[in-house]
């Protein structure tokens, strides 16, 4: 009995424990309310940034928890604007995924708790009229950043802070910086410190979106040296950056989903966007990365007249306004693409250096044509340029070299031939082999771009050697023909010469359907016709007799049981036909000559019992109830 009772207790105060629990979960975060009469609040979930304005002091709470913002992992940015006059008691404790506080210039008190517990807090911005902080305010925080309005004799004499508050003091130890703080979206703050001429974008989600006139961006400064981009920003408005033009490199937090710095140029995530290029960053010459398709406005800011030479990516569709509007020394453009494809680019208005810049754009395609080795003849060292007009071919030919160097072409030897071009003004050659097609007599060949240096390490010339290996030289320059289902006049023949070829007489059950040309390159005078000519390439050439299936008769095709190939016997690879036919792979149509030459049952349907029948037929085997004639 008294088992049964403290059982059933138990189980009483598990169930109260479930109640309690239900009765104490929150609901998620509104997208805005109201706290006191004079106070405001909106809350972003996409982003996590919640901002609080109005006028007065923010609610105390007496335990932790109380508060309806406390032990909201929702929670990752927390602006407080000016005309707040102190954060309440445990306002924001357990908020465990709060990474960034700004506290506005009329904050003078944060009570006992208000972030007690945020164990992810680590950048907090202190306005200049803070007073007091209280006991545990910031207790069990992993702050590592103070950024603060006043200076730093402010922070360790005036400003009091009370008991169990650590890591707050530590960061004022050894992580604190004065700063000019100042909002730059709606849950976006940043911090520029004029000791360290830095720039720190804080917060969550979208910095407000800038331009360069009527709308300056606020993080503007000319003093500036870096920047930095917290992992949770997930968008910098162009010109974000312009004017800043001491401004070195734009550096991005680790984690970031959304931005990517390399050599302190500010990309998006995938480097298909170039955001930023810092304007002190003051190379003449700048190689634009190959996956960029967009130059977003302004993104060269009003410093960079030192660039001389930019190299731009094939893969560029867009320049946004005034990208390039102050680099009034660009001289030359090299583009990774053709004329045409420059033409498709989207340039926008206010980029007159860039369209005015020499522009020299990429080869990517070079068909070049040289004698091919006869026996006994010397190796010739010029080559003809296949153009609709030589003139026109952006190279010029340096070098043509053979290997082995034989003064004569010697039978059965192969040879290979190098030519070394030059691109003309205006054209690049391009460094990677794959973004050219270069051909040699219609053959792909091998392409190699190549740079002489002189002792300084700078580049003197840039060529490229294009190579093709010919086959072994035949003793009488005859090249071989192979003909499926037919026959030529000749096993081999003389390029130029005229070839005749002629299909085989075909089965009853077949007629001659076209020619097809698998190797040679060969063009037929007729493909149709039963026997025809082409003339003969420097090249083996290769073709096959196409054959299709005919009614013979006045509607009844005249087939032999179990020839399905129709050449008049009956073989195993007849019945693998039927197999194939039985279970779908081969597609005969009902009524076909082959159809009827698998049903060997006769029961107006093919199965595995015709492949089988037919089988035994191939091998010797008897099977009575089968007509076999």
């Amino acid at each position: 009995m008294i088992k049964k009772a403290l059982s059933l207790l138990l189980a009483l105060c598990l169930l109260a424990g479930v109640f309690c629990f239900a009765a104490g979960a929150k609901e998620p975060l509104a997208a805005s309310g109201n706290i006191g009469e004079n106070i405001q609040w909106t809350f972003n979930s996409e982003t996590g940034g919640l901002r609080f304005s109005g006028t007065g002091p923010l609610s105390n709470y007496e335990h932790p928890g109380d508060s309806p913002f406390s032990d909201r992992d929702e929670i990752i940015t927390v602006i407080i604007e000016d005309g707040i006059t102190t954060v309440g008691s445990y306002l924001f404790s357990g908020c465990t995924s709060l990474r960034h506080l700004m506290l506005g210039e009329d904050v003078k008190t944060v009570y006992y708790g208000a972030f007690m517990d945020c164990t992810s807090l680590q950048n907090v911005a202190l306005g200049s009229s803070v007073q007091s902080i209280y006991k545990s305010a910031f207790h069990n925080t992993d702050l590592m950043n103070l950024y603060c309005a006043n200076d730093l004799t402010w922070f360790n004499s005036t400003l009091s802070i009370s008991s169990e508050n650590n890591a707050l003091q530590d960061s004022g130890t050894n992580r604190a910086f004065e700063c000019e703080i100042d909002l730059c979206g709606e849950t976006v703050f940043y911090a520029y410190s004029p000791k360290m001429k830095r720039t720190v974008i804080l917060g969550s989600g979208a910095t407000e979106d800038f331009d360069w006139d009527m709308n300056p961006s606020p993080i503007r400064n000319g003093e500036i040296q870096t920047a930095f981009i917290c992992n949770e920003i997930t968008h910098v408005s162009d010109w974000a950056f312009f004017g800043c033009n001491k401004l070195a490199a734009i550096d991005v937090e680790y984690a970031n989903k959304d931005f990517v710095s390399t050599g302190g140029v500010l990309y998006n995530a995938d480097k298909t966007v170039l955001v930023a290029y810092p304007e002190a960053r003051a190379y003449m010459s700048v190689i634009i990365p190959q996956s960029v398709t967009e130059i977003r406005p302004g993104a060269f800011g009003e410093g960079a007249s030192y660039l001389k030479t930019i190299t731009l990516p094939k893969a560029l569709k867009t320049v946004g306004y005034g990208a390039f509007e102050y680099c009034e020394n660009l001289a030359t453009v090299n583009y990774g693409g053709s004329k045409a494809d420059w033409d498709k680019i989207e340039i926008d208005d206010a980029n007159d250096p860039l369209e005015k810049a020499k522009r020299n754009v990429t080869i990517t395609a070079l068909d070049l044509s040289v004698a091919a080795p006869e026996i006994g003849k010397t190796p010739p060292t010029k080559i003809t340029m296949t153009h609709l007009d030589a003139m026109l071919l952006p190279v010029t030919v340096e070098n043509v070299t053979w290997s082995p160097a034989d003064t004569t072409f010697q039978k059965g030897t192969s040879y290979t031939v190098t030519i070394a071009v030059k691109a003309k003004d205006g054209y690049l050659l391009p460094k990677n082999a794959a973004e050219i097609n270069a051909t040699i007599n219609g053959k792909t060949a091998k392409y190699e771009f190549k740079q002489e240096y002189n002792e300084h390490m700078a580049v003197t010339q840039e060529y490229a050697l294009i190579s093709y290996s010919f086959p072994p030289v035949s003793g009488l320059m005859f090249f071989a023909i192979t003909v499926e289902g037919g026959t030529a006049n000749a096993d081999a023949a003389k390029a130029g010469a005229t070839v005749t070829v002629t299909a085989n007489e075909p089965p009853k059950t077949k007629t001659f359907d076209y020619w097809e040309v698998v190797s040679g390159g060969v063009t037929l005078a007729d493909p149709k016709a039963k026997k025809t000519t082409f003339t003969m390439p420097a090249d083996d050439v290769h073709l096959i007799a196409h054959f299709k299936s005919v009614i013979v008769g006045p509607g009844t095709p005249e087939v032999l049981p179990g020839d399905v190939d129709g050449n008049g016997k009956i073989e195993t690879k007849d019945a693998r036909l039927a197999l194939r036919c039985s279970i779908g792979l081969e597609k005969y149509e009902a009524g076909s000559p082959e159809y009827l030459a698998c049903d060997v049952t006769k029961d107006g349907k093919v199965g595995t019992d015709d492949a089988r029948f037919i089988l035994r037929k191939s091998v010797g085997l008897k099977d009575p109830e089968i007509t076999w004639e």
